[in-house]
């Protein structure tokens, strides 16, 4: 497995595009300078799951599964989710730490979690997972 470099937010709604920055493996201006509508997407309160899936699809040249977890209180659901995730890359959804009525993005790169939060942060102790992107 590589060594992730982590990206941090710059504001309070692109987490996701951080995440996207982990994933393909580039930084976060780099990203943007590729993708110029994530500017303002992210400018409007981020972007949705089916976008995120959409760029991950065409970045990879693969399909890209989505995983709904109706159950995201429930650790144990999302302990069964990371150990089918072994060594797997995603991008995970889960309730925000630090703005409770929004959602929050971290990446996995297969065995950790890489929160791009500057402030509270979530690790594989603390996340309750709704959504997985992989």
């Amino acid at each position: 497995m590589s060594k992730v470099k982590r990206v941090s937010q710059k504001d309070n709604a692109d987490c996701a595009v951080c995440c996207l920055a982990m994933y393909m493996g580039v930084d976060y201006e780099e990203l943007l300078e590729a993708l110029p509508f994530l500017v303002t997407k992210t400018q409007k309160g981020g972007l949705y799951t089916e976008q995120l899936q959409m760029i991950m699809a065409v970045w990879s040249g693969r399909p890209v599964s989505i995983i709904h977890n109706h159950y995201d209180k429930d650790r144990e659901k999302t302990k069964q989710i990371l150990k089918m995730l072994d060594g797997t890359p995603a991008i995970l959804s889960a309730r925000s730490l630090n703005y409770p009525s929004m959602g929050h993005a971290v990446y996995w790169d297969g065995s950790k979690i890489h929160d791009p939060s500057n402030k509270k942060k979530y690790n594989k102790s603390n996340i309750s997972i709704y959504e997985v992107l992989f």
